[in-house]
């Protein structure tokens, strides 16, 4: 393990592939999502560092121990580069071996983790907004013809839905948030969005022939969380505050799927930054 030296930044969350052992408690991996300096697919030598005042973590010869496996996936927290030598805050176990089931990572997307069922503490499902594919849209129209490509992810991953967010011209924050109730084919979808969307909001959305801001038309989709990683993700609703499904706020990150039984649970929704705060999609 390295000391912590206070040299760096304070690095951010990466979920990477375990590729090899490297000896005193390290292992070689292969990013799942850039860190600075490296792209997605590098492969590094990674340590555990020892942070002033805090109790070591666990190292990749324990997390050996355990039961991880070449294949399985790896939450690497506070990733950084000090003096060419790369170092994790902590790793935590995603999966233990590939054989746990494919994985897929989403980068750049917006997580809300909605509230436990009454009477229950453990979370059970996740709303999971792309950014990436956000449509600029002057009008509420333009983004309808756009979005169509859009959507077959979202439609595989969960119950698709649709965001329409922007700022009026007197800069009020506003958001409309349809679908991600029901399963739905995409064309549903886009017309459930021009039913539902309120005629006031899609007159105050238009933005041609101005200098504002375009209003975005972000895909999101509702799935489960995987059973193994409940009691993990459940903290960290506690922890950030993401509200509920009628006022959702929402972390940004990238987060990792997996596949259980013919259906993609969130595995991991970790904000790349930390600390952060949630908050609401239209202020992302």
């Amino acid at each position: 393990m390295q000391v912590e030296t206070g040299v760096g930044t304070a690095g951010t969350n990466v979920a990477a592939v375990i590729k090899g052992w490297v000896e005193e408690g390290k292992a070689r991996v292969q990013l799942l999502a850039p860190m600075e300096g490296h792209p997605i697919g590098s492969e590094l030598v990674v340590g555990v560092r020892i942070e002033r005042k805090a109790r070591p973590p666990a190292d990749f010869s324990v997390l050996r121990k355990m039961g991880l496996r070449v294949g399985g996936i790896v939450l690497l927290r506070r990733l950084r580069e000090d003096n060419g030598a790369v170092t994790a805050r902590s790793a935590e176990i995603l999966t233990m071996r590939e054989s746990d089931g494919p994985a897929f990572v989403i980068h750049d997307a917006a997580t809300c983790i909605l509230p436990p069922p009454p009477g229950t503490a453990m979370v059970k499902e996740a709303l999971v907004a792309m950014l990436a594919q956000g449509i600029p849209s002057r009008t509420l129209t333009e983004g309808i013809a756009k979005v169509l490509p859009e959507l077959d992810q979202p439609i595989v991953f969960g119950h698709p839905g649709l965001a329409y967010v922007g700022r009026t011209k007197t800069g009020e924050a506003l958001e409309v948030i349809v679908g991600g109730d029901e399963p739905s084919s995409a064309n549903d979808l886009i017309a459930r969005m021009l039913r539902e969307c309120p005629s006031e909001i899609i007159k105050l959305s238009r933005t041609t022939g101005t200098d504002r801001e375009p209003w975005r038309l972000i895909p999101f989709f509702r799935a489960p969380i995987d059973p193994d990683r409940s009691s993990k993700l459940s903290a960290q609703a506690i922890n950030l505050g993401y509200g509920d499904v009628s006022a959702p706020k929402w972390t940004v990150g990238n987060v990792v799927l997996r596949l259980i039984a013919d259906r993609w649970h969130v595995c991991d929704a970790s904000p790349a930054e930390e600390p952060t705060t949630a908050t609401r999609l239209v202020e992302i």
